[in-house]
């Protein structure tokens, strides 16, 4: 199994690089055309259909496999969201309806070290 994996490794690597250099080369048209024709060629040999065929199913595959698992985990998060909205929601509502009057919030400020939740500070 290592040895295989390396040697994918390899293969995506020589195909990246192949890649990037088709992509990136500036040495002018004939260079270009004569690049293309190679990969064209390369490609047109029944070992080229293999890989072609084979890269597109590894795509498919990464595809349904990458939708299988955002899709279970965007709802996990849409549902999170959702409770988290209506906890504010719920205290929002619920301190509009329990205010403080100013007499108590003064009292409570000097007899807890300034904290007019009622609850014992910290100095």
């Amino acid at each position: 199994m290592g040895r295989s994996m390396g040697m994918r490794f390899r293969a995506g690597l020589l195909v990246g690089f192949a890649a990037g250099f088709y992509a990136g080369t500036a040495a002018g048209r004939e260079r270009y055309q004569q690049i293309n024709g190679l990969f064209r060629r390369a490609r047109s040999t029944p070992a080229g259909q293999t890989v072609t065929d084979t890269a597109a199913r590894a795509a498919a595959a990464a595809k349904d496999k990458a939708g299988a698992t955002v899709s279970p985990v965007a709802d996990k998060a849409r549902g999170v969201v959702a409770g988290a909205t209506e906890k504010v929601q719920e205290a929002t509502a619920t301190a509009s309806t329990a205010r403080p009057s100013s007499a108590g919030a003064g009292s409570a400020a000097t007899s807890n070290g300034g904290d007019p939740s009622g609850a014992p500070g910290r100095r």
